[in-house]
């Protein structure tokens, strides 16, 4: 199944997993241990979204915009369920959008996360050549 908007990051505990919209917190694919085994259909982003496409300086939310093979990220340190180091979210969909055109997809697709996520400081906003 191709989605055109994904959601990485945790639902309602502590675990980062893909969703989809209108599902929560149904996950998308399989659990963290299994990630090498799965890649959302259509999406470039596979579980090294998790941790590797926030900004380099792990503090809440701060967040990064990258544009990759047709797809747009918006990823951040996130502290809002699980309050451990690493956590993070990604928002990722399908075509070239900015900043603001984004938190309003957000809203509309994942308005869970959208509620429980602060002002994000966008920090660094540029396309970057991903290796996998």
């Amino acid at each position: 199944m191709t989605q055109d908007h994904l959601y990485f990051g945790c639902g309602d505990r502590a675990g980062h997993y893909w969703h989809v919209p209108g599902e929560h917190p149904v996950t998308y694919g399989v659990a963290y241990d299994n990630r090498t085994k799965y890649q959302p259909a259509g999406c470039p982003y596979d579980w090294n979204i998790d941790g590797g496409a926030q900004p380099n300086t792990e503090q809440p939310n701060r967040a990064r915009l990258e544009h990759h093979d047709g797809w747009t990220c918006l990823a951040w340190w996130d502290r809002t369920v699980d309050t451990r180091p690493g956590s993070c979210s990604a928002f990722v969909a399908r075509g070239t959008h900015d900043y603001t055109s984004m938190l309003a997809l957000l809203t509309e697709k994942f308005p869970w996360v959208a509620r429980r996520s602060p002002k994000l400081d966008l920090v660094d906003e540029h396309p970057r050549k991903r290796s996998r």
